[in-house]
């Protein structure tokens, strides 16, 4: 990896994080603040109304009990109305930041001067995944004390340990998203074309995920998608992680660097 590489992209792409923050910090500081109108109503009954594959797409889990005492935990709150389908913004993130990271420079026509510096092609492609892998972990260090004061403004709390760990899990599955994005990026030196890419493999695991929960005949399809192991309400509410979900999330990600570097050591370079 270069350092030097590394020090001036994450320069460069310090607005996108603020954006980011920003954006995603203050829906998220919203929909908790929120938690005070829905806390003492019958908002349970709504949601044990919705097909189960719909609840799947909350991240709740069918095994635990959506009410405590009559009342919504904040914890299932914040799954239903944030973290369960906040996945799929980070999702899109690592989609966009992984399958640019790469072939913008070979649509700029910068590729082949930065390559003409003494530096390895696969460290160049390490310090690009390196910009995702600090950025997105700003990013999901800064949501957890928004979304911690939002609830605390809207009359809740949750375990900051397990609020954490979820992002945690949620970080690992973009990780995962942004590896691969960033494999299409050095296979087609096309935004455009690896960004299709990477983002029809992504909605391919998140409707796997979906069908096989909803589908008992199929449900152990579900294994081969990156969201089936994301359990934003199960680890909110016990902190147990999905140890099978942190492997699989690993081995995509590093399968998928391993992938990148290597088609990128021997792809020709357009001029």
């Amino acid at each position: 990896m270069s350092e030097a590489v590394l020090r001036a992209n994450l320069w460069f792409h310090r607005y996108t994080v603020l954006a980011w923050i920003i954006g995603v910090g203050a829906l998220g500081f919203l929909v908790a603040a929120l938690y005070r109108s829905v806390a003492t109503t019958d908002y349970s009954s709504v949601i044990e109304s919705m097909p189960e594959g719909f609840r799947a797409a909350f991240g709740l889990d069918p095994n635990m009990p959506l009410t405590v005492d009559g009342r919504l935990p904040a914890e299932t709150y914040l799954t239903t109305e944030f973290l369960g389908w906040g996945a799929i913004i980070f999702a899109i993130y690592a989609v966009v930041h992984g399958s640019a990271a790469i072939a913008r420079e070979a649509e700029n026509g910068t590729l082949d001067l930065v390559l003409s510096q003494p530096i390895r092609r696969s460290r160049f492609v390490a310090s690009r995944g390196m910009v995702f892998v600090i950025s997105s972990a700003v990013l999901f260090l800064a949501i957890a004390p928004i979304l911690l004061a939002g609830l605390a403004v809207g009359g809740g709390s949750v375990n900051a340990l397990h609020l954490l760990l979820t992002l945690f899990q949620a970080w690992l599955v973009a990780l995962a998203i942004a590896a691969y994005s960033l494999a299409f990026s050095c296979l087609f030196l096309s935004t455009a074309k690896a960004g299709a890419a990477a983002g029809l493999l992504t909605t391919a695991f998140y409707a796997v995920d979906i069908v096989s929960r909803t589908v008992g005949k199929i449900d152990w399809l579900g294994n081969v998608s990156l969201f089936h192991f994301y359990q934003p309400q199960r680890v909110m509410t016990s902190g147990d992680l999905s140890w099978a979900g942190i492997l699989v999330s690993l081995a995509v990600l590093i399968g998928s660097a391993a992938a990148a570097a290597a088609i990128f050591e021997r792809r020709d370079i357009p001029t």
